[in-house]
């Protein structure tokens, strides 16, 4: 912070402030930022502002384990009171309006873009029967089937009873494979 009086009596003085150079870098591949500040000090006419500091107060607490700092409360202390206010503002050089440039540019940058299209994109016609659809087409397939004797058929039934003791009907005709069961396993 460096302050300079003017030799002119009733002049306000210039205030200037400097920031670090390894602060004012930033990190690489971006635009530094200006070091030197401006402070633009004003009078606070009708306002009344004061500066208050807080502080926590520690209270020592007896315990089984031992004693223990506990935080009570805060002490709030009046500091002093505001005279001027100041706003600082950086000089603007050409890095500085290049730096807000930038910024600008990267904020309105649409999120989206258009690309024009140059080659022509393959259009796919809408498919009734999927692949992943094909397997059930398999089985609607209806085959053809050709009646067995009746004493054939009647021994499948029976080793197919000896495994489970109840079936359904429709999977009795692709157990059998035979066109009409029903006559047969009501027989039986």
């Amino acid at each position: 912070m460096r302050i300079t009086r003017s030799r002119f009596p009733g002049q306000k003085p210039k205030v200037t402030f400097t920031i670090d150079e390894e602060l004012a870098k930033g990190p690489p591949g971006e635009m530094p930022i200006p070091r030197e500040h401006n402070m633009i000090l004003t009078g606070l006419g009708n306002q009344n502002l004061v500066v208050f500091s807080q502080t926590p107060v520690t209270v020592k607490q007896e315990s089984s384990s031992g004693s223990v700092d506990v935080v009570a409360s805060d002490r709030i202390a009046v500091e002093g009171k505001v005279i001027q206010r100041a706003d600082c503002q950086p000089d603007k050089t050409i890095s500085y309006m290049n730096l807000k440039r930038k910024q600008l540019e990267i904020k309105n940058k649409p999120q989206r873009e258009v690309i024009q299209i140059t080659k022509v994109v393959p259009m796919y016609k809408p498919v009734n029967n999927h692949v992943h659809n094909a397997p059930s087409s398999d089985k609607n397939k209806v085959e053809k089937r050709l009646r067995e004797d009746k004493e054939k058929v009647m021994d499948i039934l029976f080793n197919a009873f000896e495994k489970h003791q109840y079936y359904n009907v429709k999977d009795l005709v692709t157990l059998t494979k035979q066109p009409i069961i029903g006559r047969i396993v009501f027989a039986v």
